[in-house]
């Protein structure tokens, strides 16, 4: 309450110091053109009066109404310019009027509202107490600013970044997140756990595309554990990316049928597959039942080619009509350089980037599988 008491008090000493030269009275002279004008004036006429009695001749009265004429007219057209300045003056008052109101009613209003929605007598909490309560009450503002400065002292503490990271993630700070997620493995080494959650992060920063250096902690993640479920399910997202649907729902479904009975994220890999299995004309090139890649293979090449053909020119005439997924139009770019027709590939990338024009993630997947098909040149 003491702290309060003080704040009131400097607020009044800081508002009485400005307000105070705004309601003090002006002290100045007030003009007196208008008395000096109506005293000319009078000289005038005693100057008359003095000549009807002969106490001053014609010529020298002359003279003494010529400089009297002449201080005359100064003194009015002083007469004016104050009464010009009179309405200026009044915008002054105007004006402070206006200042007083706010430097007044702003501060009350301002504790009326706090009165009403604050808590004044609720005690503070010191900074220290509030550092020392901040996991507890998972206040991951003050956890995150007490993390921070420690490791603004000690950049070389691994336990520091790593607790740092899931907390960035929770705060959607998907890039902070992976940076202290590297800054761990550079300390510590690398682990297959640790790398996953680094895809993750840029995945989820990159608007949940899979970008090149996210692909890249991913099979990293998998080559030192073959098993790690978070890259395994990246691995079907990747999948789904580049247009390999099948592929997705195999690397999916295999993980389900290894995956523990209680693993939390199994209801939600399940969920996937139904929606990725049920997919049908919702941008998706349909996969061929059993019967249909029987009847493909068992013709002769030529007419395999022909028939793949088909297909692919099909996907390229339902993208140019009204575009589609950057996944398809990355499939046709590959199914076009696998047919031998590098031309009509690059025209599928270029298409690609005018529809995506301005899609920074789409135009970086687009420029990557253009170089991995050797088209950029």
């Amino acid at each position: 309450m003491l702290l309060w008491i003080v704040i009131a008090a400097l607020t009044a000493i800081a508002l009485a110091a400005i307000i105070l030269p705004l309601i003090r009275k002006d002290t100045g002279t007030v003009p007196t053109a208008r008395y000096d004008a109506a005293v000319y004036r009078d000289q005038l006429a005693e100057i008359d009066r003095e000549v009807q009695r002969g106490q001053l001749g014609e010529k020298e009265a002359e003279a003494a109404r010529a400089e009297i004429g002449r201080r005359l007219l100064a003194a009015a057209a002083e007469a004016d310019r104050d009464e010009q300045a009179g309405g200026g003056e009044q915008s002054v008052r105007m004006l402070k009027t206006v200042i007083l109101t706010g430097l007044i009613g702003v501060p009350l209003a301002s504790l009326a509202i706090y009165l009403m929605l604050g808590s004044p007598l609720q005690p503070g909490l010191p900074y220290a107490e509030r550092m020392a309560s901040a996991m507890q009450n998972r206040d991951y503002d003050a956890l995150v600013e007490q993390v921070e400065t420690h490791l603004a002292n000690a950049p070389e503490d691994a336990q520091g970044w790593l607790v740092l990271a899931p907390i960035y993630m929770r705060q959607g700070r998907y890039q902070d997140a992976a940076n202290a997620l590297a800054r761990v493995m550079a300390l510590k080494g690398e682990r297959d756990d640790l790398m996953a959650d680094l895809g993750e992060a840029l995945v989820l920063g990159n608007n949940n595309i899979v970008s090149e250096e996210a692909r890249k902690a991913f099979d990293r993640s998998l080559a030192l554990n073959a098993g790690n479920e978070k890259a395994l399910y990246y691995q079907g997202v990747i999948a789904i990316q580049d247009g390999r649907r099948d592929e997705a729902l195999k690397i999916w479904r295999d993980l389900v049928a290894k995956a523990p009975k209680d693993a939390p994220w199994l209801g939600f890999v399940k969920e996937k597959i139904s929606e990725l299995a049920g997919e049908s004309g919702s941008g998706q090139a349909p996969a061929l039942s059993r019967e249909q890649v029987e009847g493909v293979t068992s013709q002769n090449a030529q007419t395999q080619q022909e028939m793949i053909r088909s297909m692919v020119d099909g996907l390229a005439s339902r993208l140019a009509e009204g575009g589609g997924p950057v996944e398809e139009w990355l499939k046709l770019a590959r199914a076009r350089v696998v047919l031998g027709e590098r031309d009509a590939a690059r025209k599928a990338i270029a298409d690609a980037r005018a529809q995506y024009a301005g899609d920074n993630a789409a135009l970086t997947r687009i420029d990557e599988t253009s170089r991995d098909l050797g088209l950029s040149n």
